[in-house]
């Protein structure tokens, strides 16, 4: 094949190229999706630290998830720890909507850090005496232990271990 011919098959293939004109398997254009079309979530866990990490740096006072039990209870532990002002559970007519108000002192978020610990494709379980002491005890480790949600220090006094979800400070 000399270089006449090679560039009057490439003359030809421009000529009968087609932009932005979709093929038949995509019936959507990229960006467009709905209903099942979504790809399923494989760590709403860290969705869920991501939001808040992402409202608390652009200082919102609130953030939307999609709610879940666990979720729920790792707001309700963030709470009682004074890391977040409140949540509500809100009903949207469909999944559902976890709320958080995130708190601030000073106009600097009270959350620092928030880092997932325990991911799908690595579990990371600890004993009683492997628990971490976050921030020399400043900070909170969030456990899912047998007895349920409980921080480092809960899990220390009840003396169990678990999986490692989180570390907050």
């Amino acid at each position: 094949m000399d270089i006449s011919e090679s560039s009057a098959f490439a003359e030809s293939v421009l000529e009968n190229w087609h932009f932005g004109v979709r093929s038949p398997e995509s019936a959507k254009p990229a960006g467009e999706r709905t209903g099942s079309d979504y790809m399923s979530m494989t760590d709403p866990v860290a969705d869920m630290l991501t939001r808040i990490r992402n409202a608390c740096s652009a200082g919102h006072k609130r953030v939307d998830m999609p709610v879940s039990i666990f979720k729920t209870k790792i707001a309700r532990l963030l709470r009682e720890n004074h890391y977040i002002q409140d949540f509500k559970v809100l009903d949207d007519g469909a999944h559902g909507l976890l709320r958080i108000f995130l708190k601030y002192h000073d106009d600097a978020p009270v959350i620092r850090e928030v880092r997932r610990v325990s991911r799908p494709g690595l579990r990371r379980y600890v004993k009683l005496k492997e628990i971490p002491r976050v921030k020399n005890g400043l900070g909170m480790a969030i456990l899912s232990t047998p007895q349920g949600v409980m921080s480092d220090r809960d899990a220390r006094r009840a003396k169990v271990g678990g999986e490692l979800v989180a570390v907050v400070w």
